[in-house]
């Protein structure tokens, strides 16, 4: 009895740390969903008006050098390096089920660069 208790509680803790988050990338234009994520991520390039939607399965701690930057905001503005020249790229991440619903960029920076929902403008009927 004892055993099947911790692994009930084991199954129940592993369930609670996992996310479930939208995917899209810009290419397939197909959306899915993908479960037992550490963060979900909204990645906007203004200079092609494109978005990726997806999660990630490590914590950003131990993902790669674009996640580490901490921020107040759930979006923040990053200068990335490309072949030919400096492109600018919003990045956004989130923890909780379903927070990086796939917005266009257009979409994006019209709800002012962030992901947060607007809960005064649906409230009042203006999305």
């Amino acid at each position: 009895m004892v055993i099947f208790k911790l692994a009930l509680i084991s199954v129940l803790g592993v369930s609670a740390t996992a996310l479930s988050c939208y995917s899209l990338d810009p290419y397939s234009n197909v959306v899915e969903v993908k479960h037992n994520q550490k963060f979900c991520y909204s990645l906007f390039s203004p200079s092609d008006n494109s978005a990726s939607h997806g999660g990630q399965t490590v914590h950003p701690a131990k993902a790669s050098e674009l996640w580490h930057i901490e921020s107040p905001n759930d979006c923040f503005e990053k200068i990335i390096k490309a072949v030919d020249a400096e492109r600018s790229l919003y990045i956004c991440k989130c923890y909780e089920n379903m927070c990086n619903y796939p917005f266009t960029f257009r979409e994006f920076a019209a709800r002012n660069y962030t992901i947060k929902p607007d809960y005064y403008n649906l409230v009042n009927g203006a999305i």
